[in-house]
């Protein structure tokens, strides 16, 4: 009786039944996925080398800062951590257009 008054008095969660569309990123996801099983088991048992089997993109911060202007670039740390270094380093962020 002690168990049904506690599930009846219990707040539903605002998310629950909230099921995620992954349609609008599948191919992220898919490159993502292919990324992780071929690299991932390697990496994380010390197989190989990290720092000679990741490829490492070297960028100039003038584009980048750029593509964040153009909106090309939008995922949230990796801008704030280019901003970051740009005012740091350069004084001040993007230009805007």
């Amino acid at each position: 009786m002690v168990f049904m008054e506690y599930n009846e008095s219990a707040i539903t969660a605002p998310h629950n039944g909230f099921t995620f569309d992954n349609a609008p990123v599948e191919s992220e996801i898919a490159a993502l996925t292919s990324t992780v099983e071929e690299y991932a088991k390697a990496l994380e048992t010390g197989m190989v080398d990290p720092d000679e089997n990741i490829q490492v993109e070297e960028w100039e911060l003038e584009d980048l800062l750029e593509l964040i202007a153009a909106g090309k670039m939008t995922d949230g740390k990796t801008v704030a951590s280019i901003l970051a270094y740009a005012v740091k380093y350069r004084g001040r962020g993007p230009e805007r257009k």
